[in-house]
């Protein structure tokens, strides 16, 4: 059974809110009233070599933002385990990638994760996701593969929340031609006993999306709708989300999957974020003699990174398959880092704000809630 919860959260102090948009030479925002925090693509450890580096200089400074924002919850949008995912719920990358990672107090909040690609490698790892409990805080939350929230904030705003599973529905990921499979293709790195394939076509994208329908038809029309996915929408080609996301009239589009920090439109609207640059953008800055948390054999200068595949990669938020509807940039940059989530103090507008891995302000753009995606 698809899981369907509402969690309640006491409200706290609220405060100001934010512009529109911004240079990377802007000072950061002032503390804002309510405010939510999101990253993607940041399980780099397990890889070793400077991912180890990239990881732990987005966490510790995405830990700051999240204290100066006073952030209520995070948002992640998956793969959160380089490379294929964890063995299984007592794993030792449960510590040395996420727990050993990601502990400042500000850390210490609701997280609600999404399985990425990456997250499907290994039998069982997604099942190990749902399963895990987290010593801090029980932080972590991953009910079932795909599921819905509705969080209620008493006296200030209730967010439903929609999580949905991407994999399943990418067809180079259920094509039986190796070459799309990532990881454990025939292009892409594997990891021994790696069964990401089969792993993937175990789903079903038609039932998910049978599911999502049903759960819309609840969700009330005064909440602020946000959905969260790996892949960006123009790679979920299996099927159609973005039209019924949109008749359903939700504001905000979150994904991770292509490793920069984007806005963008489908058939030149909405609010489309890919906030996927947690690890695997490689920062030039990092020292490489950072020791890699507890639970990782080796220090960063030690380890010895994954090869990656001798292609070309041009990412974009806008490449992929799907049919029906049409996907344009309005901005985006190939830097590490992670977004923050702004109310206005009347929960009229929502304001999105890129940051780079030293925290500084790169981009800002205001959905308000008449807007639909």
């Amino acid at each position: 059974m698809r899981s369907s919860t509402v969690v309640i959260i006491a409200p706290l102090l609220l405060l100001l809110s934010a512009s529109n948009f911004v240079t990377a030479n802007s000072p950061p925002p002032p503390t804002q009233s309510f405010s939510f925090v999101s990253i993607g693509d940041w399980g780099c450890v397990p890889i070793g070599g400077y991912y180890v580096n990239d990881e732990l200089t987005v966490a510790k400074q995405f830990a700051k933002t999240a204290e100066e924002l006073n952030a209520r919850f995070v948002l992640n949008t998956g793969d959160n385990f380089y490379y294929c995912g964890v063995h299984n719920k007592s794993d030792a990358m449960w510590d040395s990638t996420y727990e050993n990672v990601f502990t400042e107090p500000s850390t210490m909040v609701p997280w609600y994760n999404t399985l990425g690609n990456h997250d499907y490698g290994y039998p069982g790892s997604a099942e190990a996701q749902i399963e895990y409990t987290s010593p801090n805080h029980n932080r972590w939350n991953l009910p079932d593969r795909y599921y819905y929230k509705r969080l209620e904030f008493p006296g200030e705003v209730n967010i439903s929340l929609l999580v949905l599973d991407a994999s399943p529905c990418q067809s180079e990921y259920t094509s039986s031609d190796p070459a799309g499979w990532d990881p454990c293709g025939s292009v892409i790195p594997a990891c021994p006993g790696c069964t990401f394939h089969q792993n993937v076509i175990k789903q079903n994208c038609s039932v998910q999306l049978a599911w999502m329908n049903e759960i819309l038809a609840t969700i009330p029309e005064d909440d602020w709708k946000v959905a969260m996915i790996h892949a960006p929408a123009q790679s979920i080609d299996n099927e159609d989300f973005v039209a019924p996301l949109r008749a359903a009239k939700f504001e905000l589009f979150l994904n991770g999957h292509v490793h920069l920090l984007a806005h963008y439109n489908m058939d030149h609207q909405g609010t489309y974020i890919t906030t996927g640059a947690g690890c695997m953008v490689r920062i030039p800055e990092a020292p490489t003699t950072t020791t890699a948390p507890s639970g990782t054999s080796k220090t960063a200068k030690e380890a010895e990174p994954l090869v990656m595949p001798p292609v070309k990669w041009v990412p974009s938020s806008c490449t992929g398959h799907q049919k029906g509807h049409s996907c344009q940039i309005v901005y985006q940059q190939e830097i590490a880092g992670y977004t923050g989530h702004t109310f206005s103090a009347d929960f009229s507008t929502l304001t999105t704000t890129f940051y780079d891995y030293t925290g500084a302000v790169l981009y800002q753009t205001t959905t308000a809630k008449s807007d639909t995606l």
